[in-house]
C-alpha cells in the first residue's frame, strides 16, 4: 500500500489500485487581526502544516491580498470592503506566504483565521 499527502488529504492507494481517502483536520485555530496599509505587510506567514485559512476584509476599504510577496493595489485576489472573504481549502490548498495591501495609508483590519 502507498501512502501520500496531497493538499490536506490522506491517499492510500492499495495493491489493486483502489484510492482510500481521509482528510486532515484540525483541533485548534489560530485567529488574528492583521492592520493593512498601503505599505503592505504579511497577512499569514509560510506554513506547510496549513489545513485552511480564511482571511476576511473587516474595514470600508478594499483590500488586495497577494499568494506570495510584494502585494500591489489593484492586482492579486481583491477582497471588497465590509466582509469579503478568501478562503483555502483542500481544494486550492496554499501553504506559502499570504501578503495584503490597501489604498489607505491608514491601517485597515483583515481577519485572519488558520487551521
Amino acid at each position: 500500500m502507498t501512502r501520500r499527502w496531497i493538499g490536506s488529504a490522506d491517499i492510500e492507494i492499495t495493491d489493486r489500485g483502489e484510492q482510500v481517502v481521509a482528510h486532515r483536520s484540525a483541533a485548534t485555530a489560530s485567529t488574528n487581526k492583521v492592520d493593512v496599509t498601503s505599505a503592505g505587510r504579511i497577512a499569514l506567514a509560510a506554513n506547510a502544516n496549513r489545513i485552511c485559512a480564511v482571511l476576511v476584509n473587516d474595514s470600508d476599504t478594499d483590500l488586495y491580498i497577494k499568494l506570495g510577496a510584494n502585494p500591489a493595489v489593484g492586482t492579486g485576489i481583491k477582497l471588497n470592503a465590509y466582509g469579503g472573504s478568501f478562503a483555502i481549502t483542500a481544494a486550492n490548498l496554499y501553504t506559502g506566504v499570504i501578503t495584503a495591501i490597501c489604498a489607505s495609508e491608514e491601517a485597515k483590519g483583515l481577519l485572519v483565521t488558520e487551521f
